[in-house]
């Protein structure tokens, strides 16, 4: 029949010997040392040999001592592993993160930073939404729906994360069959590809470090989200104003040409809505500050 042991007594019996000494080892512990000595004779009578040599100022191990301390060590080894395992799932992030995305960042720049997202932070499941409207979380099953553009009233709460820069960009096939624009007023001879909203204002604003200027815009081409526009200004069919970092790659590419760089739009505010509680959950400020960084980075 197998000797259930008493853990408590095997944990006290491999401080002893690692203290080299019961009175070091009570100390260190702050346990009576005759409640380790009880405790070392009961894990003596229940092994039915004796682990420790009696009388020496240095706890010395027997032969069964040894293989009795090398498995507790093993054991305890195994105790703080798990432990530390546990501690560490805490710590991380974990769970079911639904967002809304809006189509306007690009759907190819969109997939590899949720990409780099979930790299980094391996528990989290991710359900991803592209949109192109407005998501009202109070009736859509969503942990946060990111808009960009002032944010509109709502009870729920939000936090304005970022701000993209917007520059004046134009293919260069465009630039050779329309000709250069060295100044801001050029652009009203100039096709322009423009959102709904820019077309409702019919204006384009434009901002420098001395001076703004309001300029007065042919829309030749309107369309309802800033990915299609820049698709569009890099098919070549005229200018369009989109945000710096949409249009990084498309730059080092040779696709688009960034224009007047010295002159720029007046920035579009990117903000965060989440849902239930007026305290952001954690996985959800993860995922904010992580874009917030990115958008910051590759601008």
């Amino acid at each position: 029949m197998t000797t259930k042991l008493d853990l408590n007594a095997l944990v006290l019996f491999y401080e002893v010997v690692n203290a080299q000494s019961l009175t070091r080892a009570a100390d260190r512990l702050r346990v009576p040392k005759s409640t380790i000595s009880r405790k070392l004779s009961i894990l003596e009578h229940q092994l039915g040999s004796q682990l420790l040599k009696r009388g020496r100022r240095v706890a010395a191990l027997t032969d069964i001592g040894r293989v009795v301390y090398d498995h507790t060590q093993r054991i305890i080894s195994e105790i703080e592993d798990a432990g530390f395992e546990a501690s560490k799932l805490q710590s991380e992030l974990s769970g079911v993160l639904r967002a809304s995305l809006p189509v306007d960042f690009g759907v190819s720049w969109l997939g590899r930073l949720v990409a780099e997202f979930g790299i980094i932070h391996p528990h989290i499941q991710l359900i991803v939404e592209i949109n192109n409207r407005w998501v009202d979380l109070s009736q859509e099953p969503y942990d946060v729906a990111i808009h960009l553009g002032p944010p509109r009233n709502s009870h729920l709460p939000v936090k304005v994360f970022t701000s993209l820069s917007r520059g004046i960009y134009a293919s260069p096939e465009y630039l050779k069959r329309k000709g250069s624009i060295t100044t801001v007023e050029d652009i009203q001879n100039h096709d322009c590809i423009v959102t709904d909203h820019q077309r409702d204002e019919g204006v384009w604003n434009f901002l420098s470090s001395t001076s703004d200027k309001v300029i007065d815009i042919d829309a030749r081409v309107v369309v309802n989200n800033i990915g299609m526009a820049r698709e569009i200004t890099i098919g070549g069919l005229g200018l369009g104003i989109l945000p710096n970092v949409m249009c990084k790659n498309d730059v080092a590419a040779k696709r688009l040409v960034r224009l007047l760089p010295t002159w720029r739009s007046p920035p579009l505010q990117a903000s965060a809505f989440y849902s239930g509680r007026r305290r952001m959950p954690r996985k959800t400020r993860a995922f904010i500050d992580f874009l917030s960084e990115r958008l910051l980075t590759d601008e």
